[in-house]
């Protein structure tokens, strides 16, 4: 009698050891994409601290220095003003996916910030808030 070659493996123990790599691929991705998510709104929180720093700056520079008055002849510097991200960060921050809608005011020498920065590419937002202090937080 002829001895047969058994070469390879069976329909069966490739069919386990399929199933042995998805439980592996799930367990995998349950435990690394919330760590993932989470570290993209720590990015967006840190960065939404530096465009309500930056605004501070740019508003203190463009408007409160500059006359003193809270006003000026484009109207950009009224007591109360709407600022995109594009006014406080440049193009860059707009083709990089974010975006903002700021309320800048001041008062009493406080420059007062509040609003939202979203990051659109990964669906986060961050609400900038005011401290006491005038410098923004976010939260």
């Amino acid at each position: 009698m002829k001895k047969l070659n058994k070469k390879g493996f069976t329909l069966v123990e490739l069919l386990a050891v399929i199933v042995i790599l998805a439980l592996l691929i799930v367990i995998v991705a349950n435990t690394a994409l919330p760590a993932l998510n989470s570290s993209k709104l720590r990015t967006l929180e840190t960065y939404a601290k530096r465009v309500a720093e930056e605004a501070k700056t740019v508003y203190t520079t463009d408007c409160v220095l500059t006359n003193n008055t809270g006003a000026s002849a484009t109207g950009n510097c009224a007591s109360s003003h709407s600022w995109s991200i594009t006014d406080i960060m440049g193009a860059d921050a707009a083709n990089n996916g974010y975006s903002s809608a700021l309320t800048i005011s001041y008062s009493n020498n406080v420059v007062t910030i509040n609003g939202t920065v979203e990051d659109t590419k990964n669906n986060n937002t961050v609400t900038i808030t005011n401290s006491v202090t005038g410098t923004a937080t976010a939260k």
